[in-house]
């Protein structure tokens, strides 16, 4: 079956988890910082899941009749320990929809500065980067390839380092459909080439801040701060010079052979948290480590240690 293909199953069980760090120094951050509704709820989540709190059942082996005590997972998105059946599902899904042709991944990344704008204006400022990036591709689909292109687009709010960094995942298609007179044809992209990136990154900028700019005079009140309860009208003009300043990064390169590894890299984050408890190496006296990546250095594995406040 094609859903059971994805669903991996961890065959040890890790030290540490968000759990163990929620309990210990979740009061005290929630009494230091302010947290929404939402946020106090997957904390409370993720502290009950699988455990008594939520209830259990009882499975048998059908072999030796061995019985087993199990707690009711509490199926929050954001949970490390959930998600698995929803992430393989949503990865089946986009696996039959794969051509057999080149695909590209494409991130589109955003200047730092739109990082408060977001925290309080979630909706407007996301919905934003997805039309801009969806624009952008198809602009530059319909003139270089010379037709409509095909993508799948996947938002990151964060880094490797749990550091806000607000980025868009695509996995987009190597070519166009073009519409001639005998019927549609496929136009294939030259090798290893999709679009010219610096060009492309400069007019997602400007598209961007110009989309910002309308979001603004259209009536639809922006907002930024530190956090929620420390709100301020945004000054526009200075937001877009600051960002205009900056130069946005816009990654493309192209995919694995295999575009179900991209599939999965993406899927990783559809229906889980920013880490997984297999991360955590450890927390004590306010700290927290944790294991990342550092594309700067090759990708060599390291450790972080943050304050747990």
């Amino acid at each position: 079956m094609l859903l059971d293909s994805f669903v991996t199953v961890g065959t040890e069980k890790p030290k540490y988890e968000l759990a163990d760090i929620f309990r210990q120094y979740g009061e005290a951050y929630r009494r230091k910082y302010y947290t929404t509704p939402r946020q106090r709820k997957v904390m409370k989540d993720i502290i009950a899941c699988r455990t008594a709190a939520l209830g259990g059942y009882i499975e048998q082996c059908d072999n030796c009749g061995k019985l087993r005590i199990c707690y009711c997972s509490c199926k929050n998105r954001d949970c490390p320990k959930c998600g698995a059946w929803e992430k393989a599902r949503w990865l089946a899904e986009l696996e039959v929809k794969l051509l057999p042709i080149p695909y590209f991944h494409v991130v589109f990344t955003t200047d730092h500065h739109i990082n408060q704008l977001a925290r309080v204006n979630p909706r407007q400022i996301y919905n934003l980067l997805f039309r801009t990036a969806a624009k952008t591709l198809k602009t530059y689909g319909r003139k270089y390839p010379g037709g409509e292109i095909g993508f799948t687009m996947v938002l990151h709010t964060w880094g490797q380092t749990m550091n806000e960094h607000i980025h868009v995942h695509c996995i987009v298609t190597g070519g166009a459909l073009q519409q001639t007179k005998e019927g549609p044809r496929w136009k294939s992209c030259r090798k290893g080439f999709l679009f010219p990136v610096k060009k492309l990154s400069r007019d997602f900028r400007e598209e961007f801040c110009e989309g910002l700019k309308r979001l603004y005079r259209g009536g639809r009140a922006l907002t930024t701060g530190k956090d929620l309860v420390e709100l301020q009208e945004v000054d526009l003009d200075k937001l877009v010079t600051q960002m205009r300043s900056k130069r946005w990064e816009v990654f493309i390169k192209p995919a694995p052979d295999e575009p179900r590894i991209l599939c999965g890299y993406l899927g990783q984050y559809t229906q889980r948290s920013a880490i997984s408890n297999y991360r955590i190496v450890g927390f004590a006296d306010g700290k927290v480590s944790f294991t990342y990546y550092d594309n700067r250095d090759g990708g060599a594995k390291k450790v972080m240690t943050l304050d747990a406040l």
